[in-house]
C-alpha cells in the first residue's frame, strides 16, 4: 500500500485519507484497517508531512495548571500527552495552595473543573517501566520528575514545562519545547 500524504491544515484527517485511498480503487475500511495493523499509524502520526497531529508534547501537572489558570486556549494541531497520575499530582497542588491561603476553595475547583477538560492521552502500563530506567539511569530518589520523562521518550516530540526545575532536568535527556508553541495567540 501507498503513503498518503495528507495537508496538515485539515481537521479531518481520517476523511481525507479515505478519499483518497477509495479514489485510489482500494476499500476505505480495509484500506485504513490494514494501516493500523502494521503499526503505520504511529509513523503518520511522528511525521509533519501527515496530519494525524502536527505534534505531541508531553506536559507536566505545573504546565497544566497554568494552561488552566491563565485560560490559554491550546491549537488544536496539538495533541497532549502525560501519565496517568497528572491529574491527581495537579489536584495536590491545588489542595496545597488552598491550605496556604493563596487560593480559595472555589477558585481551585473551578481550575479542576477546567483541568478535567483538557484532552490529553494519559499512558500509564508502559510508562512505569520506563520510568524504573530513567529513575536508576540519572540516580534521583522520586519517580515523579522520571515518569515525564518516560512518557516524552515514548509518546513524544517534547516535553514543555513552566517549572525551571524539571526543564533543567530533562534538558539533557529529552527535547524541550516552549509554551508558546502548544497555544494560540
Amino acid at each position: 500500500m501507498q503513503r498518503v500524504a495528507v495537508p496538515i491544515n485539515g481537521t479531518n484527517c481520517a476523511r481525507v485519507v479515505c478519499s483518497r485511498i477509495a479514489a485510489a480503487g482500494v476499500g476505505c475500511r480495509s484500506a485504513l484497517g490494514h494501516l493500523f495493523r502494521t503499526r503505520l499509524r504511529s509513523v503518520l502520526h511522528h511525521t509533519p508531512a501527515y496530519c494525524w497531529h502536527q505534534g505531541r508534547h508531553s506536559i507536566d501537572a505545573p504546565t497544566l495548571l497554568h494552561l488552566v489558570a491563565n485560560d490559554l486556549e491550546l491549537d488544536p494541531a496539538h495533541q497532549l500527552v502525560a501519565p496517568n497520575h497528572i491529574r491527581c499530582q495537579a489536584l495536590s497542588v491545588l489542595l496545597a495552595t488552598v491550605a496556604s491561603g493563596d487560593m480559595t476553595e472555589r477558585t481551585a475547583l473551578e481550575h479542576h473543573e477546567r483541568l478535567t477538560e483538557v484532552k490529553m492521552c494519559l499512558l500509564g502500563d508502559r510508562v512505569s517501566r520506563r520510568t524504573l530506567e530513567a529513575g536508576e539511569e540519572h540516580g534521583w530518589d522520586s519517580t515523579l520528575d522520571a515518569e515525564y520523562i518516560a512518557v516524552c521518550k515514548l509518546q513524544a516530540d517534547a516535553l514543555i514545562s513552566v517549572d525551571p526545575a524539571m526543564a533543567a532536568k530533562a534538558g539533557s535527556i529529552v527535547p524541550l519545547a516552549e509554551l508558546v508553541d502548544l497555544i494560540v495567540i
